[in-house]
């Protein structure tokens, strides 16, 4: 599997994210999104108050989940992570 040659997007649709990470198939990627093993698109819809779904993962989320599963980096809890990326509740 050859390296995404989109990467340099932060924002990144399913299949770039799927070979980001490694997976085969867009199908097996979005399985393990569903199962908790890579982060969950960001919530563009909801913060745009749009009725359409506009799918798009963070790259660089992507590359500290994996930074985590190796060791590398230890996990955020949800709401630091939040924090981080400037989403959630501002109350």
């Amino acid at each position: 599997m050859s390296v995404p040659r989109h990467t340099h997007r932060r924002l990144i649709p399913a299949a770039t994210a799927a070979e980001v990470v490694g997976c085969e198939s867009v199908g097996t990627f979005l399985s393990e999104v569903d199962a908790g093993v890579w982060p969950k698109p960001l919530p563009l819809a909801q913060i745009m108050g749009q009725a359409r779904k506009r799918r798009v993962w963070d790259l660089v989320a992507l590359h500290a989940r994996i930074d985590e599963l190796s060791g590398i980096r230890r996990r955020l809890p949800l709401q630091d992570l939040d924090a981080e990326m400037g989403i959630g509740s501002h109350g």
